[in-house]
């Protein structure tokens, strides 16, 4: 069966190592010697770098990217005394996916029971999305995923200087705060799948009345900048169509939607075996959802929050294998979560949301 041989951690240690490895290698070359402009963010990335070094890093500004760009945006032209801002891009880039993809893999190598399948849902809902445009988000959420075992030990000293750490390198981390008040004890199985309808239903707030709790929190907490630089991405990432049009547009949360019902109705029947990393991740699923639905009129935060959170999907959907008994439903199970993935890389990311640039591959032949 699928679920015993390609699933299960090989008894074989030195090949089990060996192929993380060599997947490690192939994925950073591959992410960290990409074309400048293949991706939707890497020319963003070189004008910047660009700007930084005309102005000869005097021109720093630590609202619009973190210390951690400036810093290794600074030391690979100067360590590797480039002159070619297109080299400095490259070395910027390379620096970027080798610690994120080297993060994520060890950590589904270390924390993954089915490191095959947790690898395949990396590879097809989190690579392009992250490591090959979004690199300073994706070297956070590696650093997240990580920073996981110790938010479900209740390690709160270690996982809040981790999400401090990750949020040196894209301040979109500190939103993983807030999970420090998940309990992981008692999971409520009715609120959790209604909590996301409710960010449905909050989507249809005007969007006035949200702009104005938002300033006056601003307000309140005297304009921490950190606090105004979600305000701003909020509001200038507003989309201007009807609601119900924004929200027809999610179709991928709603099928992460209808995936979460599905499990969660599902592991109601193992509600006394299920352990407190299930919970962890029951939780921080159905909250990515419901924040997603509820800014649904801001592109920016409606994308970008769930896209940090349900990093968690490399490690949680695999391990609901642990509480399906029979190796059949297992094997619908992975070949489902399978060409879902699959579906969502080629038709969401790469057909509608035009991750990549397949023109701009194809002018090289």
């Amino acid at each position: 069966m699928i679920s015993k041989h390609i699933t299960k951690k090989y008894s074989n240690r030195l090949f089990y190592i060996c192929f993380f490895l060599i997947i490690s290698i192939i994925l950073f070359l591959i992410v960290g010697l990409r074309p400048i402009g293949i991706d939707n963010d890497s020319i963003a990335y070189h004008n910047a770098i660009k700007s930084l070094v005309e102005n000869n890093f005097t021109n720093l500004n630590f609202y619009l990217f973190e210390p951690s760009f400036h810093i290794i945006a600074f030391l690979s032209y100067k360590i590797y005394s480039l002159t070619n801002i297109s080299s400095t891009t490259r070395i910027v880039l390379i620096i970027y996916a080798f610690l994120a993809i080297i993060i994520k893999v060890f950590n589904i190598y270390k924390q993954s029971e089915y490191p095959f399948f947790s690898l395949y849902i990396y590879i097809t809902l989190f690579l392009f999305l992250q490591e090959f445009t979004q690199i300073r988000a994706a070297l956070a959420t590696s650093i997240f995923l990580y920073s996981i075992p110790f938010l479900v030990n209740k390690s709160y000293t270690k996982y809040l200087l981790l999400i401090f750490i990750a949020s040196f390198f894209h301040y979109s981390a500190l939103i993983a705060l807030p999970l420090l008040f998940i309990d992981n004890k008692k999971f409520n199985y009715t609120f959790y799948i209604i909590f996301p309808f409710l960010g449905i239903m909050l989507a249809f707030i005007p969007i006035d009345i949200i702009d104005n709790i938002f300033k006056t929190i601003i307000n309140f907490l005297n304009n921490p900048i950190i606090l105004n630089k979600f305000y701003y991405s909020f509001k200038d990432s507003i989309v201007n169509d009807n609601t119900i049009v924004v929200l027809f547009n999610r179709k991928l949360y709603f099928a992460l939607y209808f995936i979460f019902i599905a499990i969660t109705l599902f592991l109601k029947k193992y509600k006394n075996e299920i352990d407190n990393s299930t919970i962890t991740f029951l939780k921080i699923y159905s909250l990515s959802l419901f924040l997603g639905f509820t800014f649904a009129l801001s592109k920016n935060l409606s994308l970008r929050i769930p896209e940090f959170y349900l990093v968690i999907t490399i490690l949680f959907f695999p391990k609901i294998l642990d509480y399906i008994k029979n190796d059949k439903l297992k094997t619908i199970y992975i070949i489902a979560i399978t060409v879902f993935a699959s579906v969502v890389l080629i038709f969401d990311y790469i057909y509608i949301r035009n991750i990549i640039h397949f023109n701009f591959i194809l002018k090289y032949f």
